[in-house]
C-alpha cells in the first residue's frame, strides 16, 4: 500500500478523443501548484524537428502543419524506441521530477511500454498510480474534425492500448456523456490521496 501524497495519472485515448480536453481539466481542479502535465509527444516532435529542420513550435498545436509530417514522425519515434522503448518516457520523467510537483499527468501514454514504465517508477518511488481511459464514438470524433489516416490511425501508436483492460477509471465522452461529473469526482479522490502524508 502506498503511504504518500504523491500521484502519478496515465491517460489515453484514441484521436480526437478529448484526452487533452479532460487532461486540462484535471490540471486546473487539482491546481498548477500541486500539479504538472506531462506530454511523450513533446520529446519526439522537439527531437524530430531539430532533426529535420522544423518548427517545434508548429508541431506542437493542432496545426495542419503537424497533419503534413505525423506520419513520419511517427515512424521516427518508433525506430528511437526500438533501441530504448522507454526513451521519450526518461525524458519527461526528468521533467516531471524537476517540477517539484507531487501530481504527474501524463495526458498521452499510447503504448503498453509507456503505461509499464510509469507504473513501475509509481511503485518504486511511492506514488500513487492512475490509469484512465478516454473513450468517445466514432461519431463524436469525427464531430471533433477526425479523420481515419491510414499509417496513423491503424498502427501501434494510435491502437497499442485497445486490448489493454487493467485501466483504474474509463472516462466516456461522447455526446451526451456527463464527463465534467466524472472528472470532478475523480479529482476529488486525487485531492483524498493528496491529504495522505
Amino acid at each position: 500500500m502506498v503511504n504518500s501524497n504523491k500521484v502519478i495519472i496515465v491517460l489515453s485515448g484514441k484521436r480526437k478523443s478529448g484526452k487533452d480536453y479532460i487532461a486540462d481539466k484535471i490540471f486546473n481542479k487539482i491546481g498548477n501548484d500541486t500539479c504538472v502535465q506531462i506530454k511523450l509527444a513533446n520529446p519526439i516532435k522537439m527531437h524530430f524537428s531539430k532533426k529535420f529542420g522544423l518548427n517545434f513550435e508548429e508541431l506542437i498545436t493542432s496545426s495542419p502543419y503537424k497533419e503534413e509530417v505525423r506520419k513520419e514522425m511517427i515512424l521516427w519515434g518508433n525506430e528511437q524506441r526500438l533501441t530504448d522503448p522507454f526513451v521519450f518516457c526518461k525524458m519527461i520523467t526528468n521533467d516531471a521530477v524537476s517540477s517539484r510537483k507531487n501530481v504527474w499527468i501524463l495526458t498521452d501514454a499510447r503504448l503498453r511500454t509507456d503505461v509499464e514504465y510509469f507504473k513501475k517508477y509509481a511503485i518504486k518511488n511511492n506514488f500513487h498510480f492512475i490509469c484512465l481511459r478516454v473513450v468517445a464514438d466514432v461519431p463524436t470524433r469525427q464531430l471533433r474534425g477526425w479523420t481515419f489516416v491510414e499509417g496513423v490511425d491503424d498502427i501501434s501508436s494510435e491502437c497499442g492500448l485497445d486490448d489493454y483492460s487493467d485501466w483504474d477509471f474509463v472516462f466516456l465522452n461522447s455526446s451526451g456523456d456527463n464527463i465534467e461529473h466524472n472528472i470532478e469526482s475523480f479529482c476529488s479522490k486525487v485531492k483524498a490521496l493528496l491529504l495522505k502524508e
